[in-house]
């Protein structure tokens, strides 16, 4: 568990858990849109043009803003983190919603399937979201910002 407590031997080496995350952030969007592209609404009940278009919107949005983040903070971008900071929760409150509309749709759930879902979302999330959020990970991203205007401040 040496990744979830941000210590690390080598000052300049990124946390464990940051990586793990980013590389999280990576995968999790490949695995997605692969799914995605080979069936698109497996499961869901007869939706209009403008629900499809909707929900293909936030899909891509989300899942590039993933993307960019995970890649940013693997390139150690200060701005990536704050992507992933503000994305995460925003995506698992929105897939909690579209689960909880899709089921009571065409679906009588019951009543321990939603709490369950919700459970688990927030905790898979949390969990990503802690290793990104950490002080370990915002100290080892804005590391190399500080050594480059130290620099420029030398050269200047």
């Amino acid at each position: 568990m040496a990744f979830l407590s941000g210590k690390k031997d080598n000052p300049g080496e990124a946390p464990l858990g940051l990586s793990v995350a980013a590389i999280y952030l990576i995968i999790a969007t490949g695995i997605s849109v692969i799914l995605f592209i080979l069936n698109p609404s497996e499961g869901m009940p007869e939706r209009s043009f403008a629900q499809k278009a909707g929900t293909y919107t936030w899909f891509i949005a989300f899942h590039m803003l993933f993307l960019i983040s995970g890649i940013g903070i693997l390139k150690k971008k200060p701005w990536a983190r704050k992507v992933a900071i503000w994305i995460i929760p925003i995506t698992t409150l929105f897939s909690i919603y579209s689960w909880f509309n899709w089921q009571w749709r065409g679906v009588n759930p019951k009543f321990y399937e939603p709490l369950i879902f919700s459970v688990f979302t927030f905790g898979w999330n949390g969990i990503w979201f802690y290793l990104i959020f950490r002080k370990s990970s915002k100290d080892y991203l804005l590391q190399e910002t500080s050594q480059q205007i130290a620099q420029a401040d030398r050269k200047g």
